[in-house]
């Protein structure tokens, strides 16, 4: 299965109508976020996620992972990272307590350390923030979506530039995540530094994770 064509489609939404919104706290917003993530956790399931990175307004690279888990201990990981024409490919297994992994066009290894890494972001605290929840439909099926909107200064003293923080999230009746979108940029003059959106698939019939080598 390509990741590049399951995640193709990402940014394509079936949005049907906007009601009116209800503003809630800060608290409410993450709360509501523990507890979709934690009923997501409950199911087998396949998250796609892509995201999109840009440098003074231009395209930069993208970056597609797509996880898989198949309780209660298999799971799967795949990362790849586009930039300048190259493509970066890690993919991890694990099965238990034993982790696979393969980098590229090497062979699969047991690994004992990290295979796939991950981003952290951060910065001041916000200068402005705002938290709405409101119900829609999407492609027929009703759906709580939750979102939020903050602004914040630069990282460091010398960027008086204000930064702008958005993230979205969709809730199914079984309080379960069905999709994800964040964009981060700057307010004046506006352009995006990223973009990412994020779908989950549960009981794919499809989803097998087996172990690529003998341990």
């Amino acid at each position: 299965m390509k990741i590049t064509v399951i995640v193709l489609l990402l940014f394509v939404s079936g949005v049907s109508s906007f009601p009116q919104e209800t503003e809630i706290s800060r608290d409410a917003f993450w709360d509501a976020k523990r507890e979709a993530l934690a009923q997501t956790r409950a199911f087998d399931r396949r998250v796609m996620d892509r995201t999109e990175r840009y440098e003074n307004g231009e395209f930069r690279n993208t970056e597609l992972w797509l996880y898989e888990y198949l309780l209660p201990e298999r799971k799967r990981v795949v990362s790849e990272m586009s930039f300048g024409g190259r493509t970066m490919r890690t993919e991890l297994v694990v099965i238990g307590e034993t982790k696979y992994c393969k980098r590229n066009d090497q062979d699969w290894a047991i690994s004992t350390g990290s295979c796939i890494g991950g981003s952290v972001s951060g910065g001041k605290g916000p200068v402005t923030e705002r938290y709405i929840r409101q119900e829609e439909s999407i492609e027929g099926e009703k759906l709580k979506r939750y979102h939020s909107r903050t602004t914040q200064n630069g990282w460091d003293k010398k960027d008086e530039r204000i930064w702008f923080s958005e993230s979205t999230f969709w809730v199914d009746k079984s309080g379960r995540l069905v999709k994800e979108e964040a964009r981060r940029g700057i307010v004046d003059p506006f352009s995006f530094v990223s973009q990412s959106s994020t779908r989950y698939e549960y009981e794919p019939k499809d989803l097998a994770i087996e172990a690529p080598i003998k341990p």
